[in-house]
């Protein structure tokens, strides 16, 4: 009922008021918000944008300690044991995720060899270990300002976290193999899915707003740092991208950490133009070229990303080949078209609408990732299947401008900036 009340009288605010005292910026309208002490399990929202500013969970400190240690014990198990084992004709093969790498290095793919250990090895390890880090720091109030671009690291650790997606790769590979082989799941198969589970629950108990107040609190309790006065009404604010700081546009560096301040006058647009661009101009070869080849008692077979639905299709595997094509296919074409829609309004000025234009851009941002699915098919099968003359299965030249078209566009969204959109909103 309480979260009821405070959404309603959000939601019947017709104009932003003024804050004298804000704790935040929204970084989607750059709207100044008080948000005062919230009881747990309450959200805070931005009233003219909606975006959730901060949320409170009950022991969260704790959780995310607890499930940053866990992820780093599975993830040391997911890696010691047999992830899939392939039985097909008398022959059995198993393989861990150690020996996929190994493989797609053989095959001289260094590149998606890269991505995988990315994906399966560095960022876990990175997002875990800074977790659990960060969360003793805090525990034992032993905190500094670079404590603070820690926290920073593990909000970019999180946008490119895969896991899960490389969980759903493996799914589908499955189904794909089952009417060829026998397939049984090994100990790292279950240790790697609990594993994405741990990593999930405890980016989600992640609140930056929350922890960076508690950051600065003990540092200011500690080291007697007082916040010099702010003028709210005559000096646009700016909020540091690395402290959350509120303060003066006119300061060249931010007064807690010293980090220069950054106003939203940067180039993102064209930084998001440059990367739109390339990631349609990758998108042709990435359907043009085959994306997977196969070699079975001498004949070979290549299939392209559209090729290869149509076959999903075919056999029947109606709802891989759904998810196939809506990763492959449609999410690509429809981030390319949005972002392209917003870039363009951005351009020319065009700032009506704002609150459908952030929610079609909160859209993409979150869909577009899970684009690399059609990649990490293709990888996790080139890894398992390799049974000599029986049956092979090797990346095709198209993988490489696949995966690099899905990180342009993650790159395009992520330096896409929708402030503007409100700067002619009163």
């Amino acid at each position: 009922t309480q979260n009821l009340i405070i959404y309603f009288n959000m939601r019947s605010i017709d104009q932003p008021t003024t804050v004298e005292q804000p704790d935040a910026l929204c970084h989607m309208c750059d709207q100044a918000i008080s948000i005062g002490n919230l009881a747990s399990g309450m959200k805070a929202a931005c009233p003219r944008c909606d975006e959730i500013i901060t949320v409170t969970h009950r022991n969260s400190l704790e959780r995310i300690l607890v499930f940053s240690l866990s992820a780093i014990v599975l993830l040391i198990l997911s890696n010691q044991f047999a992830f899939i084992t392939l039985s097909i004709r008398g022959m059995e093969r198993s393989i861990t995720l150690v020996q996929s790498v190994k493989e797609l290095l053989a095959m001289g793919e260094i590149n998606i060899a890269v991505i995988l250990v990315m994906v399966i090895f560095v960022i876990p390890s990175l997002m875990t270990g800074s977790l659990l880090w960060l969360t003793l720091q805090v525990k034992r109030k032993t905190v500094t300002r670079k404590s603070l671009l820690l926290l920073r690291l593990i909000g970019g650790l999180k946008f490119w976290n895969m896991a899960e997606i490389y969980l759903l790769a493996v799914l589908i590979s499955m189904v794909k193999v089952m009417s060829l082989a026998e397939i049984t799941l090994g100990f790292s198969f279950w240790t790697f899915a609990l594993l994405t589970v741990m990593l999930i629950a405890a980016m989600l108990h992640v609140d930056k707003h929350q922890l960076t107040q508690i950051i600065k609190q003990i540092i200011e309790q500690r080291d007697g740092i007082k916040q010099p006065p702010t003028d709210t009404e005559t000096t646009p604010l700016v909020s540091c991208i690395i402290c959350a700081t509120i303060q003066s546009e006119n300061n060249k560096t931010c007064w807690f950490c010293y980090h220069q301040l950054e106003s939203r006058e940067k180039p993102s647009l064209q930084r998001s133009w440059l990367f739109l661009i390339t990631g349609m101009l990758l998108y042709i070869p990435a359907n043009y070229y085959p994306i997977m080849v196969t070699r079975s008692l001498g004949t070979e077979e290549t299939s392209t990303i559209i090729g290869g639905v149509l076959m999903l299709w075919q056999h029947g595997s109606y709802p891989i080949a759904i998810v196939i094509f809506i990763a492959s296919i449609a999410v690509p074409i429809g981030k390319f078209l949005v972002l392209t829609a917003l870039l363009t309004m951005q351009q020319f000025n065009l700032y009506r609408n704002q609150q459908s234009k952030i929610i079609a851009f909160r859209v993409i941002e979150f869909m577009g990732r899970w684009s690399m699915v059609d990649v990490f098919v293709v990888a996790f099968l080139a890894g398992l299947i390799q049974i000599g003359n029986l049956m092979s299965v090797y990346p095709g030249s198209a993988i490489l401008a696949f995966a690099g078209m899905v990180i342009t566009t993650m790159l395009a969204a992520e330096s896409f900036d929708p402030r503007p959109f409100w700067n002619n909103d009163e």
